[in-house]
Parts: C-alpha cells; sequence; structure tokens
C-alpha cells in the first residue's frame, strides 16, 4: 500500500519530450496520403483558422485542462482522445488519421464515397478523422441517389421450420454434389453421417 501511495504522488516535474517512434509514425502518415494536390495545404490552413482545432493545439502543446467541464463545446469531443491526439507539421492526427476541420468535412466526405461503395466500405476510411464522422457517412449515403439506385434488392428468405427426424436415415440430404464414375454421395440429416 505504501508504495502505491507513494507512486501516486510523485509526479514527474520535468516535461517529457515528444516520442521520437510517434514522430516517425506522424511523418509517414503525412506523407503516404493519397490526397490530391493542394489538399494537404489546404488542411493545414483550415486547421489553423478552425478555432476548435487551434485550441486542441494549444491543449496538446501546454496540457489539457484538469477536467471536461473546463473545455469549450468545440473542443470536447476530443477530452477522451486526448492521450492519441498528436500535432505535427500544423496538423493534428489522431493515432494514424488526420482530424479534418468542419470547413472541409463535406468535401472529405465526397471523396470518400466517390466510388459508391456502401456505407460498411465507406467506413473503411483509413487516413482521415472527425467526431461524428460515422453518422456524417450514413447520412450521406442514406440520401445518394446513385447508391439508391443501384443498391441490391435481394432480400433473404426466412429459414423454414423442418421436422425433426425421429430415426436414422429418416431425411437425407444432398448439400453437395460429387461426380465420381459410379459413386453418388448422400447424407443423414440426424446423425449427419
Amino acid at each position: 500500500m505504501y508504495l502505491a501511495d507513494l507512486l501516486s504522488r510523485n509526479f514527474i516535474e520535468d516535461p517529457v519530450e515528444d516520442d521520437p517512434e510517434m514522430v516517425e509514425v506522424v511523418h509517414e502518415v503525412t506523407s503516404n496520403l493519397s490526397l490530391p494536390a493542394g489538399m494537404m495545404d489546404e488542411l493545414k490552413i483550415m486547421t489553423d483558422r478552425d478555432v476548435g482545432l487551434k485550441s486542441v493545439m494549444g491543449y496538446y502543446q501546454n496540457g489539457w485542462p484538469s477536467s471536461e467541464d473546463k473545455l469549450t463545446p468545440e473542443t470536447r469531443p476530443y477530452w477522451k482522445l486526448q492521450n492519441d491526439i498528436f500535432v505535427e507539421d500544423g496538423l493534428v492526427i489522431l493515432e494514424d488519421k488526420i482530424i479534418v476541420p468542419p470547413s472541409l468535412r463535406p468535401e472529405i466526405l465526397r471523396a470518400l464515397h466517390a466510388a459508391h461503395l456502401g456505407i460498411e466500405k465507406t467506413k473503411a476510411r483509413q487516413v482521415v478523422y472527425w467526431p461524428g464522422i460515422t453518422n456524417d457517412i450514413q447520412t450521406l449515403i442514406s440520401e445518394c441517389r446513385v447508391c439508391e439506385r443501384h443498391s441490391a434488392a435481394n432480400y433473404k428468405e426466412p429459414l423454414l421450420p423442418q421436422k425433426i427426424p425421429e430415426l436414422r436415415f429418416e431425411f437425407m440430404s444432398r448439400p453437395f454434389l460429387v461426380v465420381v464414375q459410379f459413386f453418388k454421395v448422400a447424407g443423414d440429416q440426424n446423425t449427419v453421417w
């Protein structure tokens, strides 16, 4: 018990330097992005102009407030993510995804959904993030006329109940057909033999 009490009170007074491995990850993320020409510069400019992301950058550099109540409404969604946020080269990065400022979100959404792959495959985005991105993607896709027109109209048929066999080999089935010279393959539904 004494050790836990000592560690909880023994804080580090020296500031912690940036993690060199994290710097490598961030540089790799920013260099390997497949964004249109000029989009990276526009992301940096709009991030600098956005009040919420500018505050997040300040919190990253100077330390986050002691409680969520002290945050502005624009920065509250980032409270739980504060340990995974990194700032590098004018961009706010969450793990390995760039946080997109609100002014560029519609343009990024259109780029994410350009191939009309549907909700699940559009959610497979790997380079951008913002709070509520999943809801924004679902809204965009539900309003997309191209996706609506080409969506599959295949409805799943309900399973039909079958009578439970009482004896072996009462119900036989052929779930597959093997064409061999003189053989037929069948199976018993009860014993699966």
